[in-house]
């Protein structure tokens, strides 16, 4: 086997993983269930799931189908992950960013994430959050952002299992 084939061998291993255990009914896309995986780059799906959390960021996007995921867990890498059948740029997690990002395959990532007030505009500066990681991937269709916590991994892993569970869910 070549040395390329080794090396795209987990990429591919991870992504038939995760279209496994991702369940979306049929129906439209604007109106299919979302449902995101047990793991997430190797992480476990963490306790502190927050189902009134998710029912407000459901709200905030109009009622779109939408799904929120927390991973990790104390002293590991953690994460936040939303998936939602709109276009989410400038709400949810896209209201923390600080600039456009860069663009790692199909995904965007930054290292400027900012806290701004709900009622703020995205151009406002907002108060610098350091440490953290923010990728995304938007369409019409269906959003996905992965907001790093703690311990922030490169943002080329990150943006890879976006991609990963944007084709999965496309």
């Amino acid at each position: 086997m070549s040395r390329r084939a080794l090396v795209a061998m987990p990429i591919v291993l991870a992504t038939i993983a995760v279209a496994g255990y991702l369940t979306v009914s049929s129906g439209p896309s604007g109106t299919r269930t979302v449902n995101l995986p047990p793991t997430f780059m190797g992480l476990n799906t963490s306790p502190h799931n927050d189902a009134s959390l998710l029912q407000s960021i459901s709200e905030s996007l109009g009622g779109a189908p939408t799904a929120l995921t927390s991973y990790g867990a104390p002293g590991t890498t953690m994460l936040n992950v939303v998936a939602t059948r709109t276009d989410m740029t400038g709400k949810v997690d896209l209201h923390l960013l600080g600039d456009s990002g860069r663009s790692i395959g199909g995904t965007r990532c930054t290292r400027n994430v900012v806290l701004r007030g709900a009622d703020e505009d995205v151009d406002t500066p907002g108060t610098p959050l350091s440490g953290k990681v923010l990728c995304w991937r938007t369409s019409e269709q269906l959003s996905i952002s992965a907001f790093v916590l703690t311990r922030p991994p490169a943002e080329e892993d990150v943006a890879a299992a976006v991609d990963a569970l944007w084709l999965t869910l496309d």
